[in-house]
């Protein structure tokens, strides 16, 4: 898993505008990534998907609950909101 992309989960639980921005980018992973990029954490698609797949395995009944509504783990993960993608 890259370290920038936790870097970037745990800065996002944080930073408001930071929030809004990777909220902003939906459920869409390369828009979540170019956000990330224009922040100046660089890392893939890829590492961001498999950051979200480990911490799939790791949600809370309430994370679950947003996934299983809809959200989209990705989305959940890095903002707290969690993202995985789908």
């Amino acid at each position: 898993m890259s370290a920038e992309v936790e870097r970037f989960a745990n800065d996002v639980k944080s930073n408001t505008e930071l929030q809004e921005a990777a909220k902003g980018a939906g459920t869409d992973v390369g828009a979540l990534v170019a956000v990330a990029n224009e922040h100046g954490y660089k890392f893939t698609a890829d590492e961001l998907n498999a950051h979200a797949a480990t911490k799939k395995s790791e949600l809370s009944e309430e994370e679950l609950e947003q996934v299983a509504g809809g959200s989209n783990v990705i989305t959940v993960v890095v903002v707290g909101v969690t993202v995985v993608a789908t």
